[in-house]
């Protein structure tokens, strides 16, 4: 990201966090992380990874091979574009932002508007992150790692996309979607402090209660939100509907597209994030675990989803909605 456009961003965030009271909050967070940063054994060095991208460029052969065997994709295919190609690669190994990439700034230079473009890179991401769209996105994730690998140890970034479908996971079928194109099932990857984004693709979540909400975590929730005295009355348990909110909040999804591999439905989730919301949970949950951090834990990436669930509920206005809708938290 510029150096102008960070500073834009880190003025607008200070506002926002200012008017909840948790700029201190956010620092002492952001200290933590620079602290396990400093501790780290093994670092990325993104700043290389930036110079050897610096003119990245995806073949338009290669791109074809990402989107062999992906029917709905034709348009795509036949436009022989990699531009959308390239700018996802780019933000995948260097984790830049999406419009600062060489493809963007090409176009710019060009004279070409880049509003289609963020336009489908958006739509790829939020609207129609399923089939083979979500097909696509996890093999440009498997490219980026092959990419990443290559500019960490100094190797060619020559590297054929076939690769990545031989790599390719196997890839469980649940039901079909419409057109009869098979719904695929790919794992969770849980939000870190450092790698969560707007870019993060909803999937299957696998498990995850270990990968999303772990145990510590869970225990400083309930002994704040008192979760457990009137457990026996409720159809769903707190544990799973706070793990959907958790995963709304940080993947990027709408309520209405949480994945249906929750036990919990989407009103649910909905009408359980607004009674705890009304409640004034979310700021004592992020002490808590705020508090916990300092002792040593690792609770970086809890912290990180927490401040989206209260930046949700402190923006949409949640006593007043009637119901869970195909808003995203991109939206916000």
């Amino acid at each position: 990201m510029k150096q102008s456009r960070a500073l834009q961003s880190l003025k607008w965030l200070q506002s926002q966090l200012d008017d909840l009271g948790l700029m201190a909050m956010f620092d002492t967070a952001v200290e933590n992380v620079a602290q396990h940063l400093d501790a780290a054994t093994t670092r990325v060095d993104f700043a290389n990874r930036r110079d050897r991208m610096a003119d990245y460029s995806l073949s338009v052969a290669d791109w074809l091979v990402l989107l062999d065997g992906l029917p709905r994709l034709d348009g795509l295919r036949k436009a022989k574009d990699s531009t959308i190609g390239s700018v996802l690669l780019w933000s995948g190994v260097t984790q830049g932002e999406r419009m600062c990439s060489p493809a963007a700034e090409m176009m710019r230079r060009q004279g070409k508007s880049t509003q289609d473009l963020s336009s489908q890179l958006t739509r790829m991401t939020y609207m129609d992150s399923r089939g083979s769209t979500l097909r696509l996105m996890r093999r440009v994730e498997l490219y980026s790692g092959l990419l990443a690998n290559a500019c960490d140890e100094g190797l060619d970034l020559r590297v054929a996309a076939i690769d990545c479908i031989a790599d390719e996971p196997n890839i469980e079928s649940r039901g079909t979607n419409v057109g009869g194109e098979p719904q695929a099932t790919l794992p969770y990857a849980a939000p870190t402090a450092l790698t969560m984004s707007s870019d993060r693709i909803p999937c299957n979540v696998g498990d995850v209660r270990a990968e999303i909400l772990s145990d510590s975590v869970w225990r400083l929730f309930a002994g704040v939100a008192l979760c457990g005295e009137s457990q026996r009355l409720r159809r769903t348990s707190d544990r799973d509907a706070l793990a959907a909110i958790l995963f709304v909040a940080t993947s990027g999804c709408s309520w209405l597209k949480l994945p249906p591999d929750f036990v919990v439905s989407a009103q649910t989730t909905f009408r359980r994030f607004s009674e705890w919301s009304d409640a004034g949970v979310w700021g004592p949950f992020y002490q808590a675990v705020l508090d916990a951090a300092t002792d040593g834990d690792d609770l970086g990436s809890a912290l990180a989803s927490i401040q989206m669930v209260m930046r949700r509920s402190a923006r949409r206005g949640h006593s007043k909605s009637a119901g869970p809708t195909n808003h995203s938290p991109a939206d916000d």
